[in-house]
């Protein structure tokens, strides 16, 4: 027994087991067809016909012409179906902003007929709602109307800048991206400046690029905070003077303004404090890289004459420079700084000379124009109403177009009548002929023809 476990001992350790044949065949195969295949042959062939291929890109006009069109096209059809994040969205979005400015003209002229802004208050001053100022007589006409003030809502556009300045405008640049709508803070902060500069007898005109989406939900805002309006009756009052959306009225910022104010109102009268409101405020001015790097820098500048001086220039020159890479250091390893901005109050809107230069510019936070799940009552019943607004004038339409087809049909008739007369099956002595479509009457019908000529 000895011998035997002392031999068993001495035996090499077993190796393991080799995989199964099917696994072995399977990577065999996968190997086989990517290397000879995919490799050897595709590429040869590539070898052989590449000069082909290069000749037969080179004279294709057509698929150049193809791939740029759908290179120039396929970002703003996703734009426009919010496809695209909101980074570049924003950036398609100023992309594509002037090279379809003339169809938005256009648009607005054939739509509005040349109105390209309506008043929204019938009281003094006035507020009005439109499409952006392009030209220098829409500025004219603003000016002649009173308007002092400018609400934007482009993110796209900031807008004549230099002519607002030289005419004295003051502008709030919200910046919402197109097909965005504004947040609740944006629309507390555009209503405050309307209210604030109108105090001042300056009349305001909203805008965003075509006057019916961005800008009508701050002018539905107003119409709310001042008029007393509920959704309903401002998108409806709006609709009777410019062609907004008719669906504002379910906006999730829309219902969230409204209950805020309806909360604010119940609690002033009940003489309860209400809670407190947040506001849009502009981002705080960051000083940029250069001007640290720049300011790190700033010592010893000064002309100097004796050698002590040049030597303790030379050691904070150094001493600069060290500081400048621990402070590029510091300055990679820093967070981002935030992108939007949201205070407990509304901006200085009196300072308008020293720091903001007449306009502050606000980012807005992104915001699909969503519909909530559940409705509220009120805009459950008007959603219904729409629905039943639109079956019918469908309906209408239906019957519309179904005149006009039984006025075809006898026109067509009675021109029938007139060409051919003799033929019509009215005025005929002899019925018409009876077509049968039966494939049994017909071979009767041809086995006889062939009786009678034998």
């Amino acid at each position: 027994m000895d011998a035997g476990s002392g031999g068993l001992d001495a035996l090499p350790p077993a190796s393991p087991p080799p995989p199964p044949r099917g696994e072995l065949d399977k990577y065999l195969l996968w190997y086989t067809v990517a290397v000879d295949f995919l490799y050897h042959s595709l590429a040869a062939h590539a070898e052989r016909e590449w000069p082909a291929v290069c000749a037969y890109l080179a004279s294709a006009y057509w698929l150049w012409a193809l791939l740029a069109a759908i290179c120039l096209f396929a970002p703003y059809f996703m734009f426009q179906k919010h496809w695209l994040p909101h980074f570049a969205g924003k950036w398609v979005g100023r992309i594509y902003f002037w090279p379809c400015i003339p169809c938005s003209v256009y648009g607005n002229k054939k739509e509005f007929k040349g109105e390209w802004f309506c008043v929204v208050g019938d009281s003094s001053p006035p507020v009005l709602l439109g499409q952006a100022p392009l030209f220098r007589s829409q500025l004219d006409k603003l000016q002649d109307l009173g308007v002092r003030s400018v609400v934007n809502l482009c993110d796209e556009f900031k807008g004549p800048a230099s002519a607002y300045r030289r005419r004295g405008f003051l502008l709030l640049w919200l910046r919402t991206v197109d097909h965005l709508e504004p947040t609740v803070e944006a629309m507390r902060t555009a209503c405050s400046f309307i209210e604030h500069h109108r105090a001042k007898g300056r009349g305001v005109y909203i805008h965003c690029k075509s006057g019916r989406g961005r800008s009508a939900a701050i002018a539905m805002g107003w119409l709310m905070q001042v008029q007393g309006m509920t959704p309903v009756e401002a998108n409806n009052f709006l609709l009777e003077r410019r062609k907004v959306r008719s669906k504002l009225f379910m906006q999730k910022n829309i219902i969230q303004y409204f209950d805020e104010l309806a909360a604010a109102n119940a609690c002033a009268e009940e003489g309860k404090p209400s809670r407190r409101l947040s506001f849009a405020a502009p981002l705080p001015r960051q000083p940029s890289m250069l001007s640290r790097l720049n300011s790190v820098r700033s010592h010893g500048n000064s002309d100097v004459g004796s050698e002590s001086q040049r030597v303790s220039q030379y050691q904070s020159h150094r001493q600069s420079r060290r500081g400048s890479a621990v402070l590029f250091g510091e300055m990679l390893r820093r967070p981002p700084p935030p992108q939007f901005a949201v205070s407990d109050a509304p901006p200085a809107w009196g300072s308008e000379s020293p720091q903001s230069g007449g306009i502050w510019e606000i980012p807005v936070a992104p915001l699909e124009p969503s519909v909530p799940e559940v409705l509220p009552p009120w805009a459950q019943v008007e959603y219904d109403e729409q629905l039943q607004r639109m079956l019918q004038s469908s309906q209408q339409r239906r019957n519309v177009l179904g005149g006009r087809a039984q006025q075809k049909m006898g026109l067509r008739a009675n021109l029938a009548l007139k060409l051919y007369p003799s033929t019509s099956p009215l005025t005929s002595q002899n019925p018409p002929p009876v077509l049968s479509s039966n494939r049994d009457d017909s071979s009767r019908a041809n086995s006889g023809l062939v009786s009678a000529k034998l």
